[in-house]
């Protein structure tokens, strides 16, 4: 008779890999750590393990896609804000401000891989998209409502958007003492400065 899939314990499994494997890639970086390493720090045994994942690249894209619900959250944040400005420096802060440094680190390890592997960059390219869609909605909303100046290109402010975004999640990485909370204030104010219709 075959084994019923116990879903709790297999969620459990894998978010152990998924742990074990964010320690090792934050301390050694995704080239440097073995399948065996990452099961060694989530305590699996290397025959269940394949159970979950077949390779690090699988591994990074169900980063990629856990990713994907963060970037959900930010959206119905920014949808359910009734000022558009305010909605985009606000996802914006909450982008930059709830970085760790080791989740920056996770992120520019997975902004490597997506220049290499075409799965994870597809992947990676669908969260981007959502994020982009949403964005434009609001940028739109707020030129059609003369709260954003309608000097500059929507196409433009999304790239500026994302830039300060991924730009300052590599400056957490590269700089362990750096304040998140801090640098996401200046980010805030900055996108409200350079959008807000004058």
């Amino acid at each position: 008779m075959a084994r019923i899939k116990n879903e709790a314990l297999h969620s459990q499994r894998r978010q152990q890999i998924l742990q074990g494997a964010k320690k090792c890639f934050a301390a050694q970086g995704f080239h440097q750590t073995s399948m065996r390493q990452i099961l060694s720090a989530a305590n699996i045994s290397t025959g269940a393990a394949y159970n979950y994942f077949s390779s690090k690249a699988d591994i990074v894209k169900a980063f990629v896609i856990d990713e994907r619900a963060d970037i959900s959250e930010l959206i119905g944040r920014l949808k359910s804000s009734n000022q558009p400005l305010t909605g985009i420096s606000r996802l914006v802060y909450e982008a930059i401000r709830y970085t760790s440094h080791d989740e920056a680190v996770l992120s520019v390890q997975i902004y490597a891989e997506v220049s290499r592997d075409p799965d994870i960059s597809s992947l990676a390219q669908e969260n981007i998209n959502l994020l982009k869609v949403a964005l434009t909605d609001a940028l739109n909303q707020g030129i059609k409502s003369a709260v954003i100046n309608k000097r500059y290109s929507v196409e433009h402010c999304l790239e500026l958007i994302i830039a300060l975004i991924e730009g300052s999640i590599g400056r957490i990485a590269q700089n362990p003492d750096l304040k998140p909370a801090q640098l996401a204030d200046i980010a805030k104010d900055s996108i409200e400065r350079l959008l807000k219709n004058a």
